[in-house]
């Protein structure tokens, strides 16, 4: 592990605790391609054993949020947010959220909504979902085309990054 490695681990956690209609997802320090595997793995995982839980990324300890990582969030979205109901939500003061999301265009689409109170609940680490060269490389590319296609400032420069990696990479998913 490289020293850039270990002070990333070190000023990154993505924690989570059970709230009463379902979770709340802390990311302190900086959400980046090394968390967003782990996010989306732990949100499958969960939604498969309570099919209604909801979703609230506190984003208050956070500083910086790589375009993978709002990619990822734009893609839970999708996901988890329909016209009937909207199941993930980001949580966090105004001005920290609108500098996390800066030119990206999430802000748009991401519903806000407070924190569910605390029952008392520990907070469990979530690790990082190791993915191989392949399996990473699709992610990057889901990541950034679901930003290019939210449309905003940047959705060029997201659908550029996206093409560049899908022509560098299998042309199917293994």
């Amino acid at each position: 592990m490289s020293a850039t490695d270990a002070n990333h681990s070190r000023d990154t956690v993505l924690a989570v605790r059970r709230a009463a209609q379902g979770f709340v997802i802390r990311v302190a320090g900086r959400g980046s391609l090394r968390e967003s595997p782990g996010l989306k793995a732990f949100v499958r995982h969960a939604v498969e054993r309570l099919p209604d839980a909801e979703f609230t990324i506190d984003l208050d300890s956070c500083e910086h949020l790589d375009s993978t990582f709002l990619g990822c969030l734009v893609g839970l979205h999708n996901t988890l947010n329909t016209e009937e109901a909207g199941r993930l939500r980001v949580a966090g003061a105004d001005e920290n959220l609108q500098r996390l999301f800066g030119a990206s265009g999430v802000d748009r689409i991401l519903p806000r909504g407070s924190l569910p109170g605390d029952a008392g609940e520990p907070w469990i680490s979530v690790a990082s979902d190791s993915l191989g060269r392949n399996e990473l490389g699709w992610h990057l590319w889901e990541c950034h085309r679901r930003l290019a296609d939210i449309g905003g400032p940047e959705a060029e420069a997201y659908a550029g990054v996206a093409d560049q990696i899908e022509r560098e990479l299998p042309p199917t998913r293994r």
